[in-house]
């Protein structure tokens, strides 16, 4: 019977070991404070704060920052918003709501109007994974419905795997709040020994809040690693896997060099025969 190795990731080090055995259990931390998320995450940490955008106009196409290795898909309109009176207008966007002035995205809020009926849906995907991504949301539900429909954040590896998952509601911890109980935001990052691929946030139409999301952000990966295979006593052969599926063989103690991208993402696999 054929065996497999698995790669074990350390976190913030350039190392990578692959030994044989069982996959080891992801190292994951959750951040609803930005400044020790971004002390955890390292740099170079890119923001993304939409306040390049005009909040005229249709919004965006989700891929205006696909240069930047950040790509919005939303099955919905994605709207460019901002606060347009004191202490908030006919949209209900406050300062409290933003983290950075004058822009946020949403597709329940509008430039001159918000709809609770309306769901908010975006996913936000990295094009070079990343161990370490966050973002801020505004308008979190303070009470009746909201409270039972609150907004859900999903953290994927690259291949889909679920890394992490939060409900978000105006009562979590971490939250800034302004004069209202809407009028609120709140960051949530994850630092990740698993790479990072993607963030999905949803909240459900109908539950009396509109949210936005403002100063999405993360650290690319580092363009290469070195990876160190090591037998551990066992002859091999050893398979790196890349994140769809494709393998390279070794069969002794190597140190190669593999982009990010290339490397197995901790995720048990099965492709062509092969599993990790």
């Amino acid at each position: 019977m054929q065996r497999y190795g698995w790669v074990g990731f350390v976190f913030l080090t350039s190392l990578f070991v692959i030994t044989a055995g069982s996959l080891p259990a992801m190292a994951l931390t959750k951040f609803f404070n930005q400044s020790q998320f971004a002390a955890a995450a390292g740099t170079p940490l890119k923001i993304f704060g939409f306040d390049d955008r005009p909040q005229a106009g249709s919004g965006l196409n989700g891929t205006e920052y696909v240069s930047q290795g950040l790509t919005i898909r939303s099955p919905l309109p994605i709207n460019v918003v901002g606060k347009i009176g004191e202490p908030y207008g006919a949209n209900y966007i406050t300062s409290a709501q933003l983290n950075s002035a004058p822009n946020g995205i949403s597709n329940a809020f509008y430039r001159f109007t918000a709809s609770p009926s309306v769901p908010d849906d975006l996913e936000f995907v990295f094009s070079q994974p990343t161990r370490a991504a966050g973002l801020y949301f505004g308008g979190l539900g303070g009470g009746g419905t909201a409270l039972l429909n609150p907004t859900q954040v999903r953290f994927f590896t690259p291949a889909g795997q679920l890394i992490a998952e939060e409900t978000l509601r105006s009562d979590h911890a971490g939250v800034i709040r302004g004069i209202e109980v809407w009028d609120n935001r709140l960051f949530y990052g994850v630092v990740s020994t698993s790479f990072i691929g993607s963030i999905r946030v949803t909240n459900a139409p109908n539950d009396g809040d509109s949210v936005l999301v403002d100063d999405v952000q993360f650290v690319p990966a580092p363009l290469i690693f070195p990876v160190t295979i090591k037998r551990n006593g066992y002859p091999g052969p050893y398979y790196v896997y890349d994140v769809t599926g494709r393998a390279a063989q070794y069969t002794a103690d190597e140190t190669i060099q593999l982009a990010p991208g290339t490397l197995h993402d901790g995720n048990r696999r099965t492709r062509a025969g092969w599993s990790v």
